[in-house]
């Protein structure tokens, strides 16, 4: 990947709108034939640093380079051709489902036969053939996506940005986007910059993340490094940190870190840390195990506190458990039956976890 030529550039791209900053100093690159997944909440800016990067609109300042070519009035029209878009809602015409595919492929001026061929295969493709003359507004959600994601990818783009591509779909219709978005990547090794608010859709699909928060960069890295070792307080709650708990390191030895807390003292993984640091302990709710207060404390147990059950609340197919353990810390354990009569508020519990299950973050000025 390393040795692969940039198609995507941006050099502290900012855009303004009135006095918000829609996007602020952004800057990175994506590698030809990367997926790079975008995630942040609402209003970070992802729909706006994709119709920048699919020229729609321009930057109020800095530089977009589009496989190794600066971005510029003389230049967009042959770049745009070699970029395809696909948006959350879903555009379908009052034609057929054939039509609607072909669609790009007319605007190109690509021949009938060709474009009768081509329209074809892509529906054999999609095992969407015998939809080819029905009308494409009566398809689902799922259907209309998939037409509308097959009318993008005909026209061959080596550029594809998807924004928010299964916001809207059933678990099977995302299923089935995704399988599309692997299959073109592969086989025709497209470079593709995905918005997603869908944290596990970039775990599954993405080389790397971008998390984006108020229109600024606040991590870009794999998902491993995004999801599990998070650079800021604000990206851990983002990724489903529940527990963000504020200490200061007193110790260290062979790369682990005792942090004292509000709730106790507790090992950490060390990592750029020194004696003294503030910081704060990041620890995912699964990551908990909870034992009844008389169970002897385990031999592999490397952290544990001891607390009461503030509420309980069952969340589909597992229960979130909030413990007092001088300060507030959540569990999320499986949501069987019994486990909903054993956890009632009030009831002393002691809750254990690996040191290697929480990450450090250090404080900055």
């Amino acid at each position: 990947m390393s040795e692969a030529k940039p198609a995507v550039e941006l050099t502290n791209i900012s855009r303004i709108y009135g006095e918000k900053y829609a996007l602020n100093d952004v800057s990175f690159s994506v590698q030809k034939g990367e997926i790079v997944a975008v995630i942040g909440p609402s209003g970070a800016g992802k729909s706006t640093l994709m119709r920048i990067c699919d020229m729609l609109e321009e930057p109020s300042s800095g530089d977009l380079t589009l496989f190794q070519i600066s971005v510029e009035k003389k230049t967009k029209k042959s770049l745009r051709e070699r970029v395809g878009i696909l948006f959350q809602k879903t555009v379908l015409f009052d034609r057929s489902v054939s039509d609607n595919v072909a669609l790009g492929l007319q605007y190109r001026g690509y021949k009938r036969e060709e474009i009768q061929r081509l329209t074809t295969e892509c529906l054999k493709k999609l095992g969407m053939e015998t939809y080819a003359d029905r009308n494409a507004r009566t398809l689902s959600g799922g259907e209309g996506q998939r037409i509308a994601f097959a009318r993008v990818l005909l026209t061959g783009p080596e550029l594809l940005l998807l924004d928010e591509p299964t916001a809207n779909l059933d678990p099977l219709a995302t299923r089935m986007i995704e399988e599309m978005i692997r299959t073109e990547n592969a086989e025709h090794n497209t470079t593709i910059i995905l918005n997603t608010h869908d944290q596990n859709q970039g775990m599954r699909l993405a080389n790397r993340i971008i998390v984006l928060m108020d229109g600024k960069i606040m991590q870009m890295g794999t998902p491993d490094e995004v999801f599990y070792h998070p650079a800021a307080e604000e990206v851990a709650a983002f990724v489903g940190f529940q527990n963000l708990i504020s200490g200061t390191v007193t110790k260290i030895q062979n790369g682990v870190a005792e942090m004292t807390t509000a709730a106790g003292v507790f090992l950490v993984q060390a990592d750029d840390v020194h004696v003294g640091d503030a910081g704060t302990l990041a620890l995912r709710g699964e990551e908990i195990l909870v034992h009844n207060a008389d169970t002897p404390r385990e031999k592999n147990a490397e952290n544990r506190v001891c607390g009461a059950i503030l509420s309980s609340q069952k969340i589909g197919p597992v229960m979130e458990l909030v413990v007092d353990c001088n300060i507030p810390i959540t569990v999320v354990v499986p949501a069987r039956h019994r486990f909903a009569e054993l956890f009632v508020p009030g009831t002393p519990v002691c809750l254990s976890w690996l040191t290697a299950a929480a990450h450090l973050i250090p404080k900055t000025e």
